[in-house]
């Protein structure tokens, strides 16, 4: 983990300059300029390092990422559970009986127009 955070130097990049291939584009297609190929060499050691990380040196690494990630997911998840649990209710005989009104066959039927008062 420590590697991430390390710069490497520029010799060690252009050391890796014929090696490397990142996402099928080599390293001489960024302008061969020293400075750049360091930055893109260093950028592909960073992301294979956090690909490499487990969930809890994930969470250890970026907690409040992982936080904002969760809260979202959930919010999701119960945004719609909530659309097909509101539509469920009104199918409930217990729901219809105490906010609908009656039908002509026996039945309760919660109106369109309702309302809480």
């Amino acid at each position: 983990m420590a590697a991430v955070h390390n710069k490497l130097n520029t010799k060690h990049a252009v050391a890796a300059y014929n090696k490397e291939s990142i996402a099928g584009k080599h390293l001489h297609d960024v302008n061969n300029n020293v400075e750049d190929v360091a930055l893109v060499y260093n950028a592909k050691m960073a992301s294979d390092a956090e690909h490499a990380m487990s969930l809890m040196q994930g969470f250890r690494t970026y907690p409040k990422a992982m936080a904002w990630s969760i809260a979202l997911s959930t919010s999701l998840v119960m945004e719609g559970y909530d659309t097909s649990l509101i539509y469920s209710l009104f199918a409930q005989p217990t729901f219809a009986r105490k906010y609908g009104t009656p039908v002509g066959d026996g039945t309760y039927q919660v109106s369109a127009a309702w309302h809480p008062v």
